[in-house]
């Protein structure tokens, strides 16, 4: 699982099981040590941080801030992941994170690159808004509360 080669104990193995689960979404370490917990798992906070900081270093997860930038989170990406050469567009409403991993992002790096001499940076670079099934809801919810005016 871990590339490092060292020894795989339980609540890892459910670690990285937990985080492929919810590969989608950027999770906390309160919500990874739930999980554990919900398996009779007596690990504490420092564990799970200490092994996720581990992944980060292998670089089979990114670590994020969350929106209001009070904690971070966390997104298994795996272990042949290309994050550096994209942005991520994260969900504000339901948290799923989107790799933006396309034509475009080459364009713009080499926009960039010959128009402005920079070179970009972008495996911890997120960009907030809605995904398309939040933008649905929101829609959805907003067109009810007009029908109920009228």
């Amino acid at each position: 699982m871990a590339r490092s080669g060292s020894y795989q104990t339980k609540a890892r193995q459910l670690t990285i099981l937990y985080l492929r689960e919810h590969q989608d979404r950027a999770v906390s370490a309160s919500s990874i040590l739930e999980y554990l917990h919900q398996y009779g798992m007596k690990t504490n906070i420092t564990t799970v941080y200490r092994y996720l900081e581990k992944l980060l270093a292998e670089g089979c997860v990114l670590k994020y801030m969350d929106e209001a930038g009070e904690k971070s989170v966390f997104q298994y990406v795996g272990e042949e992941n290309h994050c550096h050469e994209h942005l991520h567009l994260k969900c504000i409403q339901c948290g799923r994170v989107i790799h933006l991993d396309c034509e475009f992002m080459r364009c713009l790096d080499e926009h960039i690159r010959e128009h402005h001499g920079f070179s970009m940076q972008c495996s911890n670079s997120i960009l907030y808004g809605y995904c398309v099934e939040c933008q649905e809801k929101i829609e959805k919810q907003n067109q009810s509360l007009e029908d109920r005016k009228l």
